[in-house]
């Protein structure tokens, strides 16, 4: 059913309970098909009203009507005022499904930040749908003119096109990018680890065995990013992660310099 269509028949459904609380009346079958309608949109179920999740046919929601309030204008002002909010949420639904946004549709919710800098923020968010927590870096340059910022979202996303067909286990993978709020962001994903500065804590000065090992992660995802035309440009202990999962090396930070590099050389380092 349309939300046009789902939007007339609460209308319409909202008239016919307004007679049967008023000593009026409703066809059953009529009242049972709306009420069915209604209680298989998922997407508002919430919002429906309990007058109708509760009371299976309309003997059931006049009586229970006429338990809640003596007065006919009682009934049919909260009858009215509960069923023009079901219709506008109806309308919502239908401004969501135009605009295609992709964080309603994905069922994303924000949680913690994880980090800020000069290009902007990381976030936590996670997907109910597939109960996976990713992060998202939300781009938002400190000290850039309007029109660099420009030209430097063109490069990043040019770049982050690219970073998607990057397929290394030892690079921190893209899942993709976009615009929230009107600034660029990356998706990807979530290293449940620790950085080399927090290994160097833990370990201290490591031998060739152990720092070989770290050495050939970070040389594989290099290699793999050069191999598509692609330089870090800010290869530092802080953005290389070490996934407790996978029991590897990932490579983190890939096209922040990019981002903010307007001139041919990196303005970050």
């Amino acid at each position: 059913m349309s939300n046009e269509s789902l939007v007339n028949l609460i209308d319409e459904f909202k008239s016919g309970l307004i007679e049967k609380a008023t000593n009026g009346n409703i066809d059953e079958a009529e009242y049972k098909r709306c009420r069915d309608i209604l209680m298989k949109q998922e997407e508002f179920k919430a919002h429906i009203p309990d007058f109708i999740k509760n009371n299976r046919t309309a003997k059931e929601f006049r009586y229970h009507m006429q338990g809640l309030y003596d007065h006919y204008s009682e009934r049919r002002n909260i009858i009215v005022s509960q069923m023009n909010e079901l219709a506008e949420q109806a309308k919502q639904l239908e401004k969501i499904s135009n605009s295609d946004i992709f964080m309603e549709i994905q069922k994303y919710k924000r949680l913690e930040e994880l980090g800020n800098g000069g290009f902007g923020t990381v976030y936590r968010y996670h997907n109910d749908c597939l109960d996976m927590d990713f992060a998202v870096k939300i781009y938002n340059p400190v000290f850039v003119s309007e029109d660099d910022k420009i030209e430097g979202e063109r490069r990043f996303f040019r770049e982050a096109k690219i970073m998607f067909h990057l397929n290394s286990v030892n690079i921190a993978r893209i899942y993709d990018a976009g615009r929230v709020e009107n600034k660029p962001y990356i998706r990807m994903e979530l290293i449940d680890g620790y950085n080399l500065n927090k290994l160097y804590e833990q370990e201290g000065n490591m031998d060739f065995n152990r720092s070989s090992e770290v050495i050939l992660n970070i040389l594989s995802g290099l290699k793999i990013a050069h191999d598509h035309g692609i330089i870090h440009r800010d290869l530092k202990p802080s953005n290389v992660m070490f996934s407790k999962h996978e029991k590897v090396f990932k490579i983190i930070d890939f096209g922040v310099s990019a981002f903010l590099d307007l001139n041919n050389h990196t303005n970050l380092t």
